[in-house]
């Protein structure tokens, strides 16, 4: 009757459960390119934060310079009675005046205090 009969075995298959070699190498490139990309969007963005962090320091530092400006010198331009030594300008007011005019380039020092000498405080003419 036809009992006598092995079933036959299929040896292709319709689902693959091990990968071949091909096939592992392109998962392991697609992996590494995954990792790639993150690591590049993250240097992308620690340069921008790092230049956004410059551009907002030395604008704060203008502001200030600019306040500092104005707080030390205009008493000298409502009264031409007083005036400035030549160390004064050169050593706070030229240096300040310029910080505004000019945007500081990236890794010179933005501290215009240092330069600036000891109780060297604008005076009127005439008085210690």
């Amino acid at each position: 009757m036809g009992f006598d009969h092995k079933p036959g075995v299929r040896l292709g298959g319709n689902t693959k459960k091990e990968k071949t070699r091909e096939e592992l190498l392109e998962v392991v490139r697609a992996e590494r390119a995954a990792r790639n990309d993150v690591r590049r969007k993250a240097t992308a963005a620690v340069v921008i934060q790092r230049f956004w962090r410059g551009w907002m320091a030395r604008a704060a530092l203008r502001r200030q310079n600019l306040q500092t400006l104005l707080q030390t010198y205009a008493p000298f331009v409502a009264q031409q009675e007083q005036y400035l030594t030549s160390e004064q300008v050169v050593a706070d007011l030229l240096p300040r005046a310029l910080m505004l005019l000019l945007p500081q380039a990236p890794g010179m020092p933005m501290d215009l205090t240092a330069t600036r000498h000891a109780g060297s405080t604008p005076t009127a003419a005439g008085t210690p």
